[in-house]
């Protein structure tokens, strides 16, 4: 995969310089910011019942200006897809998603995981379904940014999708 996008917007940060307690974002436009990598997937039926579809994509992140090119670090994602049918009206799945932590510059990201499971019954030749979801673990986007003379911590416990 491949994907650059031009003349976008980078934040810089830092602590004023006379109050210690002031925090500042500044803008710098860039030429381009790409993105590289790629992706697997694999699918395959451990028995009759079960199929599996596992996907990973590797990538990396760079930002390029006028006045600094940066490069972040290899970062992944990983999908473990599982969808059970014990007869023709009963079934289920069981899906994980799990995120590398990265950084690129003074920006952290912490890894990110969700295991997330379901079952359902239809009814009626297939006209009504009751269906019980649950999200069995999940821990969501968090971000530290680092400045001159401070930390800045982003919480965001949302729940990523499994695809």
């Amino acid at each position: 995969m491949y994907g650059r996008q031009s003349d976008p917007i980078y934040y810089a940060h830092g602590v004023d310089g006379e109050h210690e307690n002031v925090t500042w974002s500044r803008p710098e436009n860039g030429r381009y910011q790409q993105l590289v990598g790629g992706r697997v997937e694999f699918s395959f039926a451990p028995a009759k019942w079960w199929n599996a579809k596992l996907q990973a994509v590797a990538m990396k992140d760079k930002f390029v200006s006028e006045q600094e090119t940066l490069d972040g670090q290899w970062s992944g994602k990983f999908w473990w897809n599982n969808s059970f049918r014990f007869n023709p009206s009963f079934g289920g799945t069981l899906n994980g998603y799990w995120e590398t932590g990265t950084h690129f510059e003074h920006y952290w990201w912490k890894p990110v995981v969700s295991l997330e499971a379901s079952l359902w019954k239809t009814f009626c030749q297939d006209r009504l379904r009751l269906s019980f979801q649950s999200v069995v673990l999940a821990r969501g986007r968090q971000k530290r940014t680092d400045g001159d003379g401070y930390v800045s911590y982003y919480h965001n416990y949302t729940k990523p999708p499994c695809p």
